[in-house]
C-alpha cells in the first residue's frame, strides 16, 4: 500500500484569534456497544502512537514528582510555520505537594477537589454547553473560587497549575516554541480561565474541540474513570495525522482504484494527580467513560480543563 501524503482528512483549525466554535448541540451519551474511537471520525484503520518521552529534573521539595515532555514528531499541524511537530507537558503532583498547610495524606487532596466539584455542580446542575455531550462542564470561573474558605483546594489548585504552566513554558521558550517571558516581567503568568468536568460512567464523553484564542491548554485530573475496563475508558486523544491510502492488487503492481483510510492519535490515559499541558489549537476529545456494567450508580470521571494566554 502506498499512502498518499497530499491528502488531508482532520479538519482546519479555525484561524488563531477566531472566538472559538458556537457550543455544540446537546447530545445523548455515547453507546457503550459503539466504537469509541469514532469520535475522531470514521476511518478504517486507528493507530496509537507513542511518543519520546524527556524527564525533566525535579529539585526536592518541588511541587511536581515528575515533569515528561512526550514528543509526538509527526501530526497534521505540523507545517512551515509549526516544523517542532507536537509537544504535551506531563506533571505529577507530589504527595503533600498540593498542600499550602499542613501536608494531607495521599489522595486527600484529590478527594477534597472531587468534593468540590460535585458541590459546584449540585449548585448549577445545567452548567455550560461547550464540548461536552452528557456530562457537566462548569463555567470558566473557578480562579474566582480561590479565596472561597469553604473550599481552599481551589486556591491550592491554581497554585498546581500556575506552577505547571510556568515549567513548561520555560521549556518551550528553551527549544525556541515561544517567545521568552522578558526580563522586566510584566503581567504574572496565571492560568485564565478554569472549569469542572464531570463526565458520568454511562457514556459521557467531549467530541473534538480546540481551545483557541488561548495558547496553551490543560487538565488536572481529580478522579480517573473506571480503569479496569481497559485503556480506552474516558481516555484523553489528540488525533496526529490522517491519510486515504491507496490499495494495490495482491501482485503489487495495479492499483484497485480502492482507498483505504487512516488515523493516528496520541492517548493519554486519565491518571489521578496528574497535569497535562498541550497547545491549544491541538484538537482533542474526551472518549466515553463508562461504569462497570453491575454497577448500581455512575462513576464519575472528573477532571478540572484550564487555559494560559500568556500576554508577551
Amino acid at each position: 500500500m502506498h499512502r498518499n501524503q497530499n491528502q488531508r482528512l482532520l479538519p482546519e483549525p479555525p484561524p488563531r484569534g477566531a472566538a472559538g466554535a458556537p457550543p455544540l448541540p446537546k447530545r445523548e451519551p455515547w453507546p457503550r456497544d459503539r466504537d469509541p474511537l469514532l469520535i475522531l471520525g470514521d476511518f478504517e484503520r486507528y493507530t496509537e502512537v507513542e511518543p519520546r518521552v524527556e524527564r525533566r529534573e525535579q529539585l526536592p521539595g518541588s511541587i511536581f514528582a515528575d515533569h515528561s515532555v512526550l514528543q509526538f514528531d509527526d501530526f497534521d499541524g505540523a507545517g512551515h510555520d509549526s516544523p517542532h511537530g507536537l509537544t504535551i507537558h506531563r506533571f505529577t503532583v507530589s504527595d503533600g505537594g498540593a498542600s499550602m498547610g499542613p501536608v494531607r495524606a495521599p489522595g486527600e487532596f484529590d478527594a477534597a477537589l472531587s468534593r468540590a466539584a460535585l458541590a459546584l455542580r449540585n449548585q448549577d446542575p445545567s452548567g455550560a454547553l461547550r464540548s461536552n455531550q452528557g456530562g457537566y462542564h462548569s463555567a470558566a470561573s473557578l480562579r474566582g473560587r480561590a479565596e472561597d474558605p469553604s473550599h481552599p483546594c481551589w486556591g491550592e489548585l491554581h497554585s498546581i497549575l500556575d506552577a505547571a504552566a510556568a515549567a513548561a513554558l520555560e521549556v518551550e521558550a528553551d527549544e525556541g516554541r515561544v517567545p521568552r517571558r522578558p526580563t522586566d516581567g510584566g503581567e504574572p503568568l496565571q492560568v485564565t480561565d478554569s472549569w469542572v468536568n464531570v463526565n458520568r460512567g454511562r457514556g459521557d464523553f467531549n467530541k473534538l474541540h480546540m481551545h483557541l484564542p488561548a495558547v496553551y491548554s490543560g487538565v488536572y485530573y481529580a478522579q480517573p474513570p473506571n480503569d479496569s475496563l481497559g485503556r480506552l475508558n474516558g481516555a484523553f486523544v489528540l488525533p496526529l495525522t490522517a491519510s486515504s491510502t491507496e490499495i494495490e492488487d495482491t501482485a503489487g503492481d495495479a492499483s484497485t482504484g480502492k482507498r483505504a483510510s487512516e488515523i493516528t492519535y496520541a492517548l493519554m490515559r486519565a491518571q489521578r494527580g496528574v497535569v497535562l499541558l498541550f497547545p491549544a489549537s491541538m484538537l482533542h476529545a474526551v472518549l466515553p467513560s463508562y461504569s462497570a456494567e453491575c454497577s448500581e450508580t455512575d462513576e464519575n470521571r472528573i477532571s478540572i480543563g484550564f487555559n494560559v494566554s500568556p500576554f508577551w
